[in-house]
């Protein structure tokens, strides 16, 4: 009996003694396949893996060293608290009621009972409505201040000419280029898979748009050859540090704020502003469903509009380019468009931190057992 008892009690301290970081690693492992998969389809994961750098970074720490059944998921409110602002905040909630979920079947399948709650505050402020657009010769600013930022410029310029999403201007490939077409003029054929809508999406492509594409070269490398993507990060991946380019870029343009966002609103308002028709512009955005595209409309209304999409593209183009031109001082013109000399990349490179943030880092450090080495001047 005493045997029988003790053997009892050493399995209940193995099953309520289970890690919470083997839950971790079971989720982390069924996210990562969910991930392959996703990749296999041509489908994004950003997603998915800022999911796993939330988790790497904020949730695992939380819980170094504790298990399922003694553990209280209400710690991780604090964590929620503890970040920098409402969408970190908001992204924390979403992928801590994941995990709930996830940890309720683990749990469950290893006889372990924790039922973690689901729903967290999130007590920021949340940020103001994005409803802002750049004015006409603030678009024009920013088209100047892309020139000094190499590849990702071109991408903001590509933006600026188009109206698109940043997520599918990073995507865009090589092979989804139509500069050459007889029947539709320039344009972008983007599969669905990268599309917000997933629908297979022709972008039509003003004189400037497609003398940009013609004048970037395919990024090289030595590993890969030439890049896939057209505005390709190293070793062929989606560029990012978006942070730091928005900050050096509006530091260029002389501009006090703004999004990248901003620039679709800044397109469609300004060629609503110039007479073109709201369905018109509603299509340059690429929006599943609109005012202009709902209910029995969205059934029988399938045209394209391709010839009015194709002068609005051309107006705007005309617009920026004259007002750049403006505030250049000289012409921007056919068939270059200001973009006579070669390419040459750029470096968006992290601001250096101030000598005092140094000094106190470097005292923290000392303070932790480990010094810091100041960066040259």
């Amino acid at each position: 009996m005493a045997e029988d008892r003790a053997k009892a009690e050493a399995a209940e301290r193995t099953r309520t003694g289970a890690p919470v970081a083997e839950m971790l690693d079971a989720w982390r492992a069924a996210v990562t396949a969910d991930i392959e998969r996703l990749v296999a389809a041509g489908r994004p994961v950003t997603y998915q893996r800022e999911m796993l750098r939330l988790e790497r970074q904020r949730i695992r720490p939380a819980v170094a060293g504790q298990d399922m059944a003694t553990f209280d998921p209400g710690r991780f409110q604090s964590v929620i608290d503890a970040a920098s602002g409402h969408p970190v905040a908001r992204s924390l909630a979403s992928l801590l009621s994941r995990i709930s979920r996830f940890s309720r079947s683990w749990c469950m399948d290893r006889g372990i009972v924790a039922d973690w709650r689901r729903i967290y505050d999130v007590p920021h402020a949340r940020p103001p409505s994005r409803s802002t657009r750049f004015t006409l010769t603030e678009a024009a600013q920013l088209w100047l201040g892309a020139g000094e930022l190499g590849r990702r410029g071109a991408l903001i310029r590509f933006m600026l000419l188009t109206g698109c999403r940043r997520s599918e201007a990073v995507r865009l490939r090589m092979d989804h280029l139509r500069l050459d077409d007889t029947v539709l003029g320039p344009h972008v054929e983007i599969e669905a898979a990268i599309m917000k809508h997933r629908r297979l999406t022709r972008l039509p492509l003003a004189e400037p748009a497609a003398a940009l594409l013609r004048w970037l070269p395919p990024r090289e490398s030595r590993r890969i050859g030439s890049a896939v993507l057209v505005f390709a990060g190293r070793g062929n991946r989606e560029v990012g540090g978006w942070s730091l380019l928005l900050r050096d870029l509006l530091g260029r343009a002389g501009l006090a704020g703004g999004h990248l966002h901003d620039i679709r609103r800044t397109v469609v308002s300004t060629l609503a502003d110039h007479g073109f028709e709201p369905a018109v512009v509603d299509r340059l955005l690429n929006h599943a469903a609109s005012a202009t595209r709902s209910g029995v409309m969205a059934v029988y209304q399938r045209s394209e509009l391709w010839v009015q999409q194709r002068k609005a593209v051309d107006a705007w183009a005309g617009l920026l380019m004259g007002e750049a031109a403006r505030l250049r001082g000289r012409p921007i013109e056919a068939p270059v468009w200001g973009l006579e000399a070669p390419f040459r990349d750029a470096v968006v490179r992290r601001p250096k931190p101030p000598a005092a943030a140094v000094r106190r880092a470097g005292k923290a450090a000392m303070a932790r057992g480990r010094a810091v080495v100041p960066p040259a001047p």
